[in-house]
Formats: C-alpha cells, structure tokens, sequence
C-alpha cells in the first residue's frame, strides 16, 4: 500500500514548488516505494467540474500536503479559495490524515500577504505545527523530512529487522491461515509434538508474533508474508527462487530448471526435491546393508540454501536469488 499526497497550493504562484515536491518524491527511490503524489495539473481533460473532482481526490488521500505563499487566490461561491476548500475537506473528511503545511517566506513578511491569505495562515498555525521555507531547494529539504518522519511514525522506516517490519503493501487477507494449519501439522509430524488447538490468527499474533495491529489493523510482518502468504512473490517480488542444472559447464544448455515460488518452507521442500532428482548416487556395504551416498550432501545443500534465504538483500527489488 502506498500513502497518497494531495499537494495544495496556488497553482498560478507556486507551480514551481508543487512540482518540485512530485520531483522530489519520484526522484527518491525510498519515497517513490511508499508514496503516490496528486497534482491537479496531471489529470486530463474531462467533462466534470474541476472542484468536485479534486475535492473526490482530498478525500481519497492520506496526507494533505498545503503550501501558503502570499496570494490567496481566486474565490468560489463559498468565499473560499481551492486551497482553503481542501483543507477544509481533508480536514472534516480524513480525521485521521496527516496535515503538512508549509509557509513561504519569513516571519517578517507575513504582512505582506492578501488579507484572506493571512487570515488561513493564522486559523493553520493556532492548530497544526507548520515549516518555513525561502526557495524550492529549502522546501525540497523540509518535505523529505517530514515525509520520513512519517514514515518513521507508522513504522514504514524501522531500525528492526527486515522480518519483523511490518509489509506495507499487505493487510491480513494476504495470509493463508490453511497454510499455517500445514505448517503445523508438517511440524507436529517431524518432531512428534501436538498441533496446538488455538487458530491460526491466534498463532500468528501471539505466539509466532508475525501479525501484528497497526492503527487498529492486522498487518501481516515480512516474515508473515514470507512463510504464511497465499502470494509471497506478488508482494515481495525479490523471494522467488530459480535453480538450474546445466550440461557442462558453458551454462548454455539446460537439463533441468525451476523457477519456485511460494512460502519458504515448501520452497525449500522443492529445493531439496530438485536436487534429489539431479544427484547421482553411490553405494557401498555397511554392515550387510546397502548405504546410499550422495553426490553431495543433502544436509549440507540444504543449510547452504536456508542461509541464501535468510541472508538475501530483500530490499532489492527485483532481485532473484538463483
């Protein structure tokens, strides 16, 4: 899931700076993953009233991004200019959206600024911490920080692990709770144990704690996703793994080859199955009974394979481990 900005500001005296803000986001890898920029100049012509379709937008968004400069602008029937409209809007509609306000200029020429532009300045600032700025390049630098610390404040931006982050681009219908219930069954079987009898939300959230409750949500962490989703691939698409035997040693012919996909622990099942299947066997005679031996060590393979899961670079979007 990414957060959605709506950008207001004067577009005749502040063109610059609302396109510096979509710039700076676009141009910033971290910011381009966890955020979607609206400006009313990008939308094409249609056949509908221009206020009721940025206004469906304010309300469609999670932080209002508002900029005051010294022209108020141009008044509708409401006596209120576009950018006083939707913060108003953002304001009544999105109660629990984030409110950025950033104001042009010094305090020394607030004077200087329309009457009505002054007076939406000062019911702002009586309510909402606000930033100043002096050029595009300062308010670049006030943006992407408040942008982080938002990031920071819903977790998005963590200093835990990768696994214990919570995966915004997930809510709890990404898990696969019959895939948690094989789990546990699979690990009762090997390890002699009983399946516990609490539900498989219950063992997610409190005893595997790879769910968790944000904003009076369940969220599903990256480990969550990687071990229990009905998707892992979709989601993070670096986890796929692809495998490949090859005639020779030019790797210019295959013998055999899978891409797997899936929770871990099943990927690794196929992992070990496809070398199984591409492992020439010896044998010899322990103790009047036939011992197979492995080309290679399975056990080993399989440590080896369990250590490039865990320590992969998932950030790396993109990225395979092959």
């Amino acid at each position: 899931m990414k957060y959605k900005i709506f950008v207001s500001a004067n577009q005749k005296e502040l063109r610059e700076e609302r396109f510096a803000i979509k710039d700076l986001i676009n141009d910033n890898s971290t910011l381009r993953q966890c955020f979607d920029v609206f400006l009313f100049e990008d939308l094409p012509a249609k056949g509908k009233s221009p206020a009721a379709t940025y206004l469906k937008h304010v309300c469609d968004s999670n932080i209002y991004l508002g900029i005051i400069g010294n022209d108020y602008g141009d008044k509708g029937k409401d006596e209120l200019s576009a950018t006083e409209r939707e913060f108003r809007k953002f304001q009544k509609e999105c109660p629990r959206g984030e409110i950025l306000v950033f104001v042009k200029g010094i305090s020394g020429d607030d004077a200087k600024r329309d009457k009505d532009e002054q007076g939406f300045f000062k019911s702002i600032k009586a309510i909402f911490i606000y930033k100043r700025f002096r050029n595009v390049d300062d308010l670049k630098v006030q943006v992407l920080n408040s942008l982080i610390s938002f990031l920071d404040d819903k977790g998005e931006v963590s200093k835990e692990p990768f696994d214990q982050t919570i995966c915004r681009e997930a809510g709890y219908d990404a898990i696969d709770e019959q895939c948690v219930k094989d789990f546990l069954q699979n690990r009762a079987t090997k390890l002699n144990v009983k399946v516990p009898k609490i539900s498989a939300k219950d063992i997610l959230t409190n005893v595997l704690k790879v769910v968790k409750k944000v904003d009076g949500e369940l969220r599903p962490t990256n480990a969550g996703i990687l071990f229990f989703g009905k998707d892992p691939s979709n989601i993070i698409t670096n986890h796929e793994i692809r495998i490949a035997r090859f005639k020779g040693t030019t790797r210019s012919e295959f013998i055999d080859s899978r891409e797997i996909k899936g929770p871990i622990y099943k990927m690794l099942a196929q992992v070990e199955a496809f070398f199984v299947r591409n492992t020439r066997l010896a044998n010899k005679i322990v103790e009047f009974k036939r011992v197979d031996i492995p080309e290679y060590p399975f056990e080993a393979i399989r440590e080896a394979v369990i250590n490039a899961i865990a320590h992969r670079n998932y950030n790396r979007r993109g990225a395979r481990q092959s």
